[in-house]
């Protein structure tokens, strides 16, 4: 058994405490993986590196990058460091927007030195330990990272290409390994391990559409060109969204929905992990979705419900939920998955 170093540039993969701040009432990527892991037999500390720590005890370290810039990654610099000070590392991109992640990695490379000075108002630097930061060791890194140096974890769907996430962060393919976070979502929020879906549409289900997401993606649903309504959720811009208490609610909520909205990203056709692609089939919603992920999973492209009787819907959904959840894993699949992850770069 190893005994792994599991820290990164959020409070979610550095504090064991973060999920009590978090806007998702949900169990968070990073304590998934942890207590797996931990379930394994591994030794993991989860913890937040600052420059000098000595790694040198740790076999191996699980190390969560972001974009550079954002408040949400102020501890980029030290997870950089970690990468660094470490002798074997797993680089975890759990933020879907990779592409900004390495765009940033690569306008920055030849800015560190005016990055690390910058505060906030109230004299403290916008990065963690900014004045302690060697920035050669944070150069190599960063072009270490552009490089595809590195293996990396992904919060991911076993469907979908992987070539395209390989692509977006330069590295082999065989190099992207994905874990289904799910069966520990529905664990948490459920308290059942074995959920397996709804029997029954209800009867009243509204032919309308649910779309649940922080951010305001009115400008993307304009472009559908839907005639139907669409009700928005947990987006604090939009005046009439409603906030719905956690992650229960919104998996009750979408089965009132006969429309479930799955915002364009880029990387689509990848199975990159949305748990609302979960939650439709188990609820057995119709999910309008990318092109590219209705390729992948090799069903017909819906791109409104407007267009189809009650029949063709319960005909439509049924399809979708069948092609998603053939891909769904268990508890003990995915312990079994990580476990190999981590084996795989000892």
């Amino acid at each position: 058994m190893a005994k792994i170093l599991f820290t990164g540039a959020s409070g979610k993969q550095h504090n064991d405490k973060a999920d009590a701040r978090a806007k998702i009432n949900r169990i968070n990527d990073s304590t998934i993986i942890i207590n797996s892991l931990k379930k394994s037999g591994h030794t993991v500390e989860r913890k937040k590196v600052t420059w000098t720590d000595d790694l040198s005890e740790y076999d191996i370290g699980i190390v969560g990058i972001g974009s550079l810039g954002s408040p949400n990654y102020a501890n980029m610099m030290n997870a950089l460091y970690a990468i660094s000070a470490l002798d074997k590392v797993i680089i975890f991109h759990e933020d879907w927007k990779i592409q900004g992640t390495m765009k940033g990695l690569k306008s920055s490379i030849d800015k560190l030195e005016k990055m690390l000075k910058k505060q906030w108002a109230n004299g403290n630097y916008l990065y963690d330990d900014a004045d302690k930061a060697d920035i050669n060791v944070l150069q190599k890194v960063m072009q270490d990272i552009i490089d595809g140096k590195y293996p990396v974890l992904i919060p991911g769907y076993d469907w979908g290409n992987k070539q395209i996430i390989a692509d977006i962060l330069n590295i082999k393919k065989e190099h992207v390994n994905n874990i289904d976070l799910s069966p520990y979502v529905l664990q948490s929020i459920y308290k059942d391990p074995c959920y397996s879906g709804r029997t029954q549409i209800p009867e009243d289900r509204e032919l309308k559409y649910m779309l649940a997401a922080l951010t305001d993606n009115r400008p993307w649903v304009k472009k559908l060109k839907l005639t139907y309504e669409v009700d928005y959720f947990g987006c604090k811009a939009i005046e009439t969204a409603e906030i719905l208490e956690d992650e229960l609610a919104v998996f009750e909520t979408m089965n009132n929905y006969w429309g479930v909205l799955c915002p364009a990203y880029p990387q689509a056709g990848s199975g990159w992990f949305r748990m609302r692609f979960m939650y439709s089939a188990l609820n057995k919603n119709i999910m309008v979705m990318d092109k590219q992920d209705c390729d992948a999973l090799n069903i017909p492209h819906i791109t409104k419900i407007e267009d189809y009787s009650l029949e063709d819907l319960q005909e439509i959904a049924e399809q979708q939920s069948q092609a998603i959840l053939k891909y769904s894993t268990s508890i003990d699949q995915f312990d079994a998955k990580i476990n190999s992850i981590v084996e795989k770069y000892l």
